[in-house]
């Protein structure tokens, strides 16, 4: 369905029927269809899946910042109007920051709040090959005049891969000037305290088998956030086993319940 809010509209998948609601959040590049696979494996709840503006088939304001807390006072019109008072939230990687951000904005709003690799540190100027550091350095006009010839790597590849078809496809997508702005929110991270808000309010942590990364920061923030870790998958779990992802969302979801 197609949901009007004042920055633009938002498109957006709802699945199933129930008073457990479930607000799917993706991540830099990607779309709501990131969360297809697990609708099958979680008949008890209704799963809210949207296009963040700038993403996927919804719009892309060349006025609207991208930044974190935009995103999340974004999501909040877009709660109001579908009429939701409260949602469970899972953010993947940008996703996850931007949960982080709407739990600091509207914290009535939030029952539990479940990360799947998101950026939980600052990454400016340390030459990762994270989606967003191909935004590090860059002046906007340069980075969106040659959008296409940074991503060749992707876009010009042929593979069998469904996780990475599955990006490009969305990436195709995707408004460069979105992907610019955003970039530079997850880089600094400077809206919010990131690291504090996850150790406070999430109830669990997704991360992929093959993600060491990920892994390896959660620890060195001494975090007690729980870990589900997603066999056979790396950071695009929800595409590589998503099976996998709903029942660990379902098992950390047990642990408390407003």
């Amino acid at each position: 369905m197609r949901i009007e809010t004042p920055q633009g509209a938002i498109m957006v998948d709802v699945y199933g029927h129930s008073d457990q609601v479930l607000l799917l959040l993706h991540g830099l590049g990607s779309a709501r269809t990131t969360f297809a696979g697990i609708v099958p494996f979680m008949p008890k709840w209704q799963l809210i899946m949207p296009d963040l503006l700038g993403f996927g088939e919804s719009a892309k304001p060349p006025a609207f910042s991208y930044s974190l807390l935009d995103y999340a006072k974004n999501l909040v019109e877009l709660m109001e109007q579908m009429d939701l008072s409260w949602v469970s939230v899972v953010g993947h990687s940008m996703g996850g920051d931007i949960a982080l951000a709407l739990a600091v904005v509207a914290p009535e709003r939030i029952d539990r709040l479940i990360i799947a690799e998101a950026n939980l540190l600052p990454s400016r100027g340390l030459k990762r090959s994270s989606i967003s550091a191909r935004a590090d350095g860059l002046p906007e006009p340069e980075y969106i005049q040659h959008f296409h010839e940074f991503f060749q790597d992707l876009f010009g590849q042929d593979t069998a891969s469904q996780s990475l078809r599955h990006y490009v496809q969305t990436l195709r997508q995707a408004s460069p000037m979105a992907m610019y702005r955003a970039s530079q929110a997850l880089l600094d991270l400077k809206e919010i305290d990131v690291e504090k808000t996850f150790i406070q309010q999430a109830i669990g942590s997704l991360i992929g088998e093959r993600s060491r990364g990920s892994r390896q920061v959660q620890q060195a923030l001494s975090s007690p956030v729980p870990i589900r870790l997603i066999a056979n998958a790396g950071h695009d779990m929800f595409v590589e086993n998503p099976k996998g992802c709903a029942l660990a969302i379902q098992s950390l979801m047990a642990i408390a319940r407003r």
